[in-house]
């Protein structure tokens, strides 16, 4: 009876320890995973979709996830869209990207971006690898996406596994990566769309490609896996689209490239459309819808993605879900879009009185004003534009604005000094008034001034030591749309770092 007692004992303490390893392992899983927006969290995140509500996938680069919003497909068009892409993602790698997508969502349409057709290499860098593969789930995609992505077999088992690829990335970790959803507000309601192309680089004009009608061959091995994409399409009975997403850098080989593209696509019968040749149709301006040369911003985005929308509506059948629970969740996602677009508003709008209008109607922000040096100067009648928003505000003044209340205000006047902390997400914003004597050195004459202080943590929020300037906090995000300066001396031009 002891040796079974014991026995028993033993098979107890081994299945304990199998079922602690195994959760030990699941967590360093979740921790350690990539869980990058230029590719693995897009895939990861297109398995918690709803069960056969993605009427719409676009697949490819980076072209995708930054320049088709699926936002604005829903809100204007009702469109269930998922952005399914990865950095430079080459032809192989979007194959099964999109064998995935159908066997898990049998999509309506399937919009394949052929931007890597320029690719003119076998095998890209191990990041791109990673960022390719490694979100898709477990299974024969996942795996012969490897196989078609490695030089050497022998080195597609550590992207099989996962683990071998990522066990240093304990180095890098951030709060994020111990957050669900990475820590992104938006949760399961995420599409697949990068918010975060909100710069912009001035270009005097698009590249013209219209006289280019010459051809340049793809390598063998995009042909092969362009050839595949063709045929699923066909064997699964779904629409394609294939189509080169507009981009201000485009040179002339690419466009010869895409030409051939164009070619086969005719051969068998599928739709193409290179969206280069509608920069004036789009309404898209070089001089302010350009991320840089190869993206779009957040603007050219929108433009783009309504321009896409119509294009779509007038060629498919696409189910408008709007008012459909079973689609809320691309409601959501617009409304989580309808929240950062203010964000991309605060940052880009360059007028004080439109800054401080935007700031108070949204009750997602805490905002720092700060009146420093000269900050009411020459034609523009600061006190005025605060007034108007029911703001005081006078010499050396200093306040804080949480949800269009004032939960804060000194200035100059301010009697003993003053110091106000408030923690916002993971940092905190320090304020310190000290009053000190000054001696006038021609007639001796000891004045008391204000030194102020407005700090986020240890780094210096004032921007302009002449004019107004503003720190803003989003309670949504948990982020800092914005820190800048509007300059006094220079006609209130909005400044930063």
């Amino acid at each position: 009876m002891k040796k079974k007692g014991q026995a028993i004992r033993n098979a107890i303490k081994g299945v304990l320890f199998c079922a602690l390893a195994a959760g030990v392992l699941l967590c360093a899983n979740f921790v350690l995973k990539l869980k990058s927006i230029d590719g693995c969290y897009v895939a990861q995140m297109f398995y918690r979709q709803p069960p056969d509500t993605v009427d719409v996938v676009f697949i490819g680069s980076s072209h995708i996830y930054t320049d088709v919003n699926p936002a604005i497909l829903w809100e204007e068009f009702g469109m269930s869209a998922y952005d399914l892409a990865g950095s430079n993602q080459p032809l192989w790698n979007t194959y099964y990207y999109m064998k995935e997508a159908i066997e898990e969502q049998t999509p309506d349409l399937v919009v394949i971006d052929i931007y890597r057709a320029i690719e003119m290499n076998d095998v890209i860098d191990d990041a791109r690898i990673a960022m390719n593969t490694m979100g898709l789930k477990f299974g024969e995609n996942r795996t012969e996406s490897i196989l078609a992505s490695v030089a050497d077999e022998e080195d597609a088992m550590n992207y099989i596994l996962g683990i071998p690829v990522y066990h240093a990335k304990y180095e890098s970790l951030t709060e994020d990566d111990f957050k669900r959803y990475n820590g992104d507000p938006n949760g399961t309601d995420y599409k697949g769309f990068n918010e975060n192309c909100v710069s912009t680089t001035y270009f005097e004009s698009f590249s013209d490609m219209s006289t280019i009608t010459d051809t340049l061959p793809i390598t063998k091995k995009s042909e092969e896996y362009l050839e595949k994409i063709i045929d699923l399409a066909k064997e699964t009975d779904t629409q394609l689209l294939l189509m080169v997403s507009p981009y201000q850098g485009i040179m002339p080989s690419d466009k010869m490239i895409y030409n051939r593209v164009r070619e086969i696509a005719e051969e068998h019968g599928v739709a193409y459309v290179d969206f280069n040749d509608r920069y004036n149709e789009m309404g898209l301006s070089p001089m302010t819808d350009c991320a840089e040369s190869s993206h779009l911003n957040y603007y050219g985005s929108e433009k783009f993605s309504l321009y896409l929308g119509r294009y779509l509506k007038n060629r498919y059948s696409i189910e408008d879900h709007r008012g459909d629970e079973a689609y809320r969740t691309w409601e959501r996602n617009a409304e989580h879009y309808t929240r950062l677009r203010r964000n991309f508003e605060a940052r880009n709008t360059e007028d004080l009185g439109e800054l401080l209008t935007l700031l108070l109607e949204n009750e997602d922000y805490t905002f720092c004003v700060s009146a420093d040096g000269l900050y009411d100067y020459g034609e523009l009648d600061v006190k005025e534009i605060f007034a108007s928003h029911g703001l005081k505000i006078e010499e050396g003044a200093v306040m804080v604005v949480e949800h269009g209340d004032v939960i804060f205000y000194a200035d100059d006047k301010t009697e003993g000094g003053y110091q106000f902390h408030l923690d916002l997400g993971t940092k905190t914003l320090v304020i310190d008034g000290k009053p000190r004597e000054v001696k006038d050195p021609l007639t001796g004459e000891v004045t008391e001034q204000m030194e102020k202080s407005v700090k986020l943590g240890p780094v210096n929020s004032v921007t302009t030591p002449h004019g107004i300037n503003i720190l803003i906090y989003d309670d949504y995000t948990k982020d800092f749309p914005d820190c800048a300066g509007f300059n006094a001396l220079e006609s209130y031009k909005k400044i930063r770092y």
